[in-house]
């Protein structure tokens, strides 16, 4: 719901989203990249606030309520200025998601089952992008006029509603840290900490000087983070094609129910090639050419995009595009076996790296030229 409720502004737009709100094309682009302007400032604190706050199951339940919330609020709007202030409301608690979840399972599980485990957070996304195109097909086909409401509108209601309530079911079944979740045991809690301890040979848990503002300094010195953000916002740029898919497959010639439906299949494929890329790496404890392999199928993909006319040609690149999501995956586990501890160090510099590397997709969305 994370990455539908992020992009659901793309596929309303197929329904009427911009004439109805009378959006320019740059102030349409805006709209699509503000968010990510609060998301990659908030990204840092955020993470190094959930170090230090006792139940993070919490803290993320209730940022995935508040985007759910606002992004239902998306389908009141009438004018540019309501849905870009929604937009930039939505950024903010979703920045506590996806780099807070990894830590999160950074707290829990060993170095040699962090990617594939962590990488099911990007096949949820994958997952998302497939099958929310085919809610999102549903909706706007059948939901269009339904008590005199305009389908996109539909849209953000009901899979704002959806996001809502999963939050609250979230609050209750997240664990919080191997040393106080609710419900384990203590020696279940012992016995987490315990494989921690042993995999690195320490304790994963910060010293009495070890302060928010001490991991952040510690982050920013380290020159592999910076090298790791850079790499990321690469990454990203690449990758700043998923702002767009419905509209990459709507040029395909069939009409918006078909053209959301064919949207399904390329994330289907990046899902089961980002499992097998990331169950892989665990077995091998391999990084470097688990992330970059992929990344030669993506270029491939932007090359067969870019030359041929052919309605076969372009559908299949966009499964080899689709498919660097594999390397993706695997970058903030690369961040956390490199960056181990302490772990406020670890936790400013996951937000630094997702952070930074976000604003790939930042200014992504304002190169995209138009028809």
């Amino acid at each position: 719901m994370n990455y539908i409720d992020r992009t659901a502004v793309t596929t309303a737009r197929l329904k009427g989203l911009e004439q109805d709100l009378h959006l320019s094309d740059i102030q349409y682009d805006t709209v699509v990249a503000i968010l990510y302007v609060s998301y990659c400032c908030a990204q840092v604190p955020s993470n190094m606030m959930i170090n230090r706050i006792s139940r993070p199951s919490l803290y993320i339940g209730m940022c995935v309520v508040a985007w759910g919330l606002t992004s239902a609020m998306t389908g009141i709007t009438h004018n540019f200025a309501g849905i870009l202030a929604c937009r930039v409301f939505i950024g903010f608690p979703e920045a506590a998601f996806y780099p807070g979840t990894i830590y999160l399972i950074l707290r829990w599980y060993t170095r040699k089952e962090l990617a594939f485990r962590s990488s099911l957070l990007i096949v949820g996304l994958l997952i998302s992008n497939a099958f929310g195109s085919l809610m999102a097909a549903g909706i706007l086909s059948h939901m269009e006029g339904v008590r005199g409401i305009r389908g996109w509108k539909w849209l953000f209601f009901i899979e704002g509603a959806i996001t809502i309530t999963i939050g609250f079911l979230s609050m209750w079944s997240l664990p919080d840290f191997p040393n106080n979740t609710r419900w384990l045991t203590h020696v279940e809690r012992r016995l987490a900490q315990a494989r921690l301890a042993e995999d690195t040979g320490e304790a994963d848990e910060d010293c009495a000087e070890d302060s928010m503002w001490s991991g952040l300094k510690m982050a920013v010195k380290d020159i592999k983070v910076p090298i790791f953000s850079v790499m990321t916002v690469a990454q990203l740029l690449g990758l700043s094609f998923t702002s767009f898919f419905p509209t990459l497959t709507s040029t395909l010639g069939f009409n918006t129910t078909i053209s959301l439906l064919l949207a399904a299949p390329p994330w289907i494929w990046a899902a089961i090639v980002c499992c097998i890329d990331a169950y892989h790496a665990d077995k091998t404890g391999e990084r470097f050419f688990h992330v970059v392999g992929p990344w030669w199928g993506v270029l491939l993909g932007y090359i067969i995009a870019a030359s041929t006319f052919s309605l076969g040609g372009r559908y299949v690149s966009l499964f080899l595009m689709a498919s660097g999501h594999a390397g993706y995956a695997l970058t903030l586990v690369w961040v956390s076996n490199a960056v181990p501890r302490p772990p406020a160090k670890r936790a400013a510099a996951i937000g630094i790296v997702n952070g930074f590397g976000n604003l790939g997709t930042l200014l992504m969305s304002f190169v995209r030229t138009h028809d």
